[in-house]
């Protein structure tokens, strides 16, 4: 049995091995779900690093590659719960700084600022220099932008020179040093770039061009050599830059330098060809709009994970006023849907007749379902009768709640709309799923929702 154990834990630890690659392009939904898959794996065996290590390479994905910064917060929340009953400091200090970070990048700035010191006051705990001095790094960098869009420019200035000193301090040899170097490079063009001292700007941005790891750096190397290029009065390469940066932010989805761009566009044109400039104008307030709904709507998911974790995260009183009114609208919308429902009842056939058709489309199932309507169920069965006949066949131990939860899968229903219709945590329905996945046998690396789809 032991044997077993190790068998399974040395499978675990070869597969995030596998995934443990910071360079990949994009987050696929197939390296997600097994991630989950790993996470789950670990936690059946009770197995630590497993848990921790798969949780963090999801944050990492989440931020630098799907910019889902309420997921990043979640999964690093549940790190820091791991880690701290496990006084694994090292872990915990990561874990805070992605919480910052996603905090950050949501506007939520002494929310941020919290975690970073948090991490901070961890990160004196550990014990191996060389990763003491990453986490710092990593902690003074973002502080340094936490003063900056605090527009406290001189304290931005110290947390910068504090990052050096600890990049400084990291090895070459380090596996992650190009990465950091191209990082704390393009912090320091962009603040010479500001402080309008070209010969120290141009110098940096020549560093970032030595170690250029990805697109989101070479975008924001091309902008800025825009930004120096029109310090110079050079127009024309000035324009050349700003194009290369739309074009690559644009396939990479790098909304917050798009908003940049198009503001820097606007201005390039407000003298030459003002269409053009209000063009750019209207791109940048319809991108803005667009990133203040996404940004709202991840907040409405920290805030909740929060509540049913029975965690406080302090707001400032505009930010609950802005969640008030998210409320108010989503009230509405739920009695637009009541009322849209009950005329739908009141029309359909089902009630006219007093009977239910023998097979109701999957569209008005799920209609039913988001409804709550407590005829679902039952139409659903009458709809499909051989359903849990053939899933049972397969396990017959599975739980009234695990049906349950397969026809929602087979309705194409997401883990988060699940979660929202039984009232329970995302995590919650994900710890199903995985049960049920393996008590059918469905593969890893196999869809559920299709699987489902054949049953």
């Amino acid at each position: 049995m032991l044997c077993q154990e190790q068998d399974v834990i040395s499978l675990i630890d070869s597969k995030i091995s596998s995934f443990n690659n910071f360079g990949t392009k994009g987050l696929s939904d197939n390296r997600e779900a097994e991630l989950i898959e790993l996470y789950y794996q670990s936690k059946q065996n009770d197995y630590y690093k497993g848990q921790v290590e798969s949780l963090l390479i999801l944050c990492h994905d989440y931020l630098y590659q799907r910019k889902r910064y309420h997921d990043v917060f979640i999964r690093a929340k549940d790190v820091e719960k791991l880690s701290l009953e496990a006084k694994d400091y090292k872990t915990t200090a990561i874990a805070n700084n992605y919480i910052g970070i996603a905090l950050l990048e949501l506007g939520l700035l002494e929310e941020a600022k919290q975690n970073f010191k948090n991490s901070l006051s961890y990160s004196a705990k550990i014990p191996e220099e060389i990763i003491k001095n990453v986490v710092f790094f990593k902690n003074f960098r973002f502080l340094s932008r936490y003063y900056e869009l605090s527009e406290q420019k001189d304290s931005s200035t110290i947390y910068l020179n504090k990052a050096v000193q600890a990049f400084d301090k990291i090895p070459n040899t380090y596996f992650l040093k190009r990465k950091f170097a191209a990082d704390i490079h393009l912090e320091l063009a962009k603040h010479f770039i500001e402080v309008k001292n070209t010969k120290k700007a141009f110098y940096y941005l020549n560093e970032v061009k030595r170690n250029q790891y990805s697109d989101f750096i070479k975008a924001d190397f091309y902008f800025l050599n825009a930004k120096l290029d029109l310090l110079y009065n050079k127009k024309n390469s000035a324009l050349d830059y700003l194009k290369k940066a739309e074009e690559l932010a644009a396939n990479i989805n790098y909304n917050q330098l798009m908003i940049k761009i198009y503001d820097e566009l606007a201005a390039f044109y407000e003298y030459k060809e003002p269409k053009e400039q209000i063009v750019y104008l209207k791109k940048s307030s319809v991108l803005k709009d667009s990133m203040r709904e996404v940004n709202r709507a991840q907040i409405n998911e920290i805030n909740s994970y929060s509540r049913n974790n029975k965690e406080h995260l302090i707001l400032d009183t505009a930010k609950y006023t802005y969640l008030v009114i998210i409320a108010f609208i989503v009230l509405i919308a739920g009695l637009l849907f009541f009322f849209r429902k009950s005329i739908f009842k009141k029309e359909t056939p089902i009630e006219k007749d007093n009977k239910a058709p023998s097979k109701v489309s999957l569209a008005d199932l799920a209609q039913l379902a988001y409804a709550n309507d407590p005829s679902f169920l039952n139409l659903f069965r009458k709809s499909f009768p051989g359903f849990e006949k053939k899933l049972l066949e397969i396990n017959s131990s599975l739980k009234p709640m695990d049906l349950e939860v397969c026809i929602y899968i087979k309705l194409n229903f997401t883990t988060k709309q699940i979660a929202q219709l039984k009232n329970v945590s995302v995590r919650a329905v994900e710890g199903r799923k995985y049960r049920i996945r393996k008590a059918l046998g469905i593969k890893p690396d196999e869809n559920m929702n299709v699987w489902m789809s054949e049953i």
